[in-house]
């Protein structure tokens, strides 16, 4: 996917071992499949899937991403709620059926959820037709990266939709380990419902309160413990300090290859950062605003202290709901922190960054993101180590270099470090 023609680039590319002798997932197969949908009936897959499909089952709110030509990328890049999700679930469960109309042939749905190919070397994992076996009797998983995943348990009559950040490609993280333990071949919904639980119910209550962020469960602790001067309230003066020192201030990067867009998102969507060149901070009222120049575009980033500020970026074209959440602390060093945290609504990611005044003229930025580092890495190590590369001058350079200089690398340009130089603003 690195060219606009992923068709071409696909035929072009090397076979790593003979067809049929072994399983490797590949999306670029499944993106093949949407561009000969494309080529048989001059509609994308998409505009093809919501005739057939979507506008039948009441689907409405789905989106597919497209690669630079026009194809539905078919593989990934599906934008869709929990309920329609569990909707397409729904749909294989009652084989092919909605509302009476048979939308896909019963014949097809019975081969495509069943076994066609051994996936790991235990045997237990086995791959259907764009579905995997799951871990009950004829039971099947739709299957996203990160977490996302539609369980359809056919014996049970159940479907369990989840929608996570997890580190996890496949079914191999700890909220899979958790579902399996408890919706287990032994699982088995009884007739009678729970008796009431209102201390259980209260503690739900509790965190749905914290995630909907609609205040603090607690007052934040000023005092005690590590005198770090960890504050949470915009109005304290920890906050006003700050945001009055940096107030109009601009730092230019003195590396300008790191952006703001996960990187994992980057990949996953095609869309690359032109890298952030420098950043300004405002004051606006008790408002602290990150202002981030990135290629040739300006993100105007308000930062909620309490509760995480919403805005929209725009990325190359495509506009990101990104919202900021910031508090203020110092380090073992007595050195001032901003944290900030980007969470992207829409995706499975985000972006961390914690912003160290070291010097009166000079900002350090440190940058991660959750999850991805731990997925990126291996990534990219299977493409340079592994067996995802076949380049032979690549094999050959890889031979020649220290394993450990090589992962070093991989995580610096994960979780970048980048200092950047006050460029205007009166020294204070």
């Amino acid at each position: 996917v690195s060219g606009n023609d992923w068709v071409r680039n696909y035929f072009d590319s090397a076979v790593k071992f003979n067809p049929g002798t072994r399983f490797e997932y590949n999306s670029m197969n499944s993106f093949m499949l949407s561009a000969i949908v494309s080529k048989k009936t001059g509609k994308t897959m998409f505009e093809f899937l919501q005739e057939r499909l979507f506008a039948p089952m009441g689907i409405r709110k789905v989106f597919w991403e497209t690669s630079p030509k026009g194809i539905t990328k078919g593989g990934w890049g599906l934008f869709i709620t929990q309920e329609d999700a569990a909707k397409l679930g729904l749909l294989y469960m009652q084989q092919g059926r909605w509302n009476g109309r048979q939308l896909i042939s019963e014949a097809w749905v019975k081969e495509a959820t069943s076994p066609q190919i051994v996936t790991d070397p235990d045997g237990r994992s086995r791959y259907c037709y764009h579905v995997w076996t799951d871990f009950r009797p004829e039971s099947f998983t739709y299957n996203g990266m990160l977490g996302q995943n539609v369980h359809c348990f056919p014996d049970i009559d159940m479907i369990l939709v989840t929608n996570a950040g997890n580190d996890e490609v496949f079914q191999t993280g700890m909220m899979t380990a958790i579902i399996r333990k408890y919706f287990g071949g032994s699982y088995h919904p009884s007739d009678k419902p729970l008796p009431a639980d209102f201390t259980g119910h209260h503690r739900l209550l509790d965190v749905k309160q914290e995630f909907m962020k609609t205040g603090l469960r607690r007052q934040p602790i000023l005092r005690g413990g590590w005198d770090r001067g960890y504050y949470t309230s915009p109005r304290h003066t920890a906050v006003s300090k700050l945001a009055a020192h940096i107030d109009g201030k601009t730092y230019e990067m003195a590396e300008k290859g790191v952006g703001l867009f996960p990187l994992i998102c980057q990949v996953v969507h095609t869309n690359y950062t032109r890298g952030i060149q420098d950043l300004t901070f405002h004051r606006k009222g008790e408002t602290l605003i990150l202002t981030f120049t990135e290629g040739t575009e300006s993100y105007d980033l308000p930062v909620g202290f309490e509760k995480a500020r919403l805005t929209t970026i725009n990325m190359n074209g495509e506009p990101y709901l990104v919202s900021t959440e910031g508090r203020i602390g110092r380090n073992e060093d007595d050195i001032p922190v901003l944290t900030l945290k980007f969470a992207f609504p829409e995706e499975a990611t985000e972006r961390n960054l914690k912003i160290f005044f070291t010097e009166t003229e000079e900002i350090e930025l440190h940058w991660s993101e959750s999850p991805g580092d731990v997925i990126i890495t291996h990534t990219v190590e299977q493409i340079t180590l592994g067996s995802g590369n076949t380049n032979p001058l690549v094999q050959s350079l890889m031979k020649n270099m220290n394993p450990s200089f090589i992962q070093r690398t991989m995580q610096c340009a994960v979780q970048p470090v980048v200092k950047a130089h006050l460029v205007n603003g009166e020294k204070k």
